[in-house]
């Protein structure tokens, strides 16, 4: 697995999934109660999106070069503000891992934890200049991983 060096902004989605991500929010945003100028400015501070990379994301962090961006979060209501994103890549776990292993320390990440969770999933958190990372690795079979990585994640 190698970095690409094109434009990283764009890399290929797949609509469905953005629909799906559309009709969550929308069924999110339907059920929570309260005034609806509160719910409106706490939701104007959220961009859902896909098949992006957001800006929050460092221009440094390495995605390799066949990963397809899916869905991305980023909740500027909190501080530090918030970004979640999903990668699939076709390649395995320990594929995967091992990249990140590589390409994390040479950008100057410090990982701290590589290890299974509870259910299941490769978790690697890491840090630098005083802000905090995760990656969760999913095996979705057919040697395809899938990431959710998390920038300035909130504390469990």
């Amino acid at each position: 697995m190698t970095d690409g060096r094109g434009d990283r902004r764009r890399l290929r989605t797949t609509p469905v999934r953005g629909l799906a991500l559309v009709a969550v929010v929308a069924l999110v945003v339907a059920a929570c109660g309260g005034d609806d100028d509160e719910q409106a400015g706490a939701s104007a501070n959220v961009d859902f999106s896909s098949g992006e990379i957001p800006d929050t994301v460092p221009l440094d962090f390495p995605i390799p070069d066949q990963a397809v961006i899916g869905s991305t979060v980023v909740n500027g209501n909190v501080d530090p503000v918030f970004t979640e994103m999903v990668i699939r890549m076709p390649a395995p776990v320990a594929s995967v891992a091992q990249y990140y292993a590589t390409n994390l320390p040479a950008r100057n990440f410090e990982i701290a934890i590589m290890d299974t969770d509870s259910a299941g999933r490769l978790v690697i958190e890491f840090s630098r200049e005083g802000s905090d990372f995760r990656i969760q690795l999913t095996d979705l079979g057919d040697d395809i991983t899938s990431a959710v990585v998390q920038f300035s994640p909130p504390e469990e």
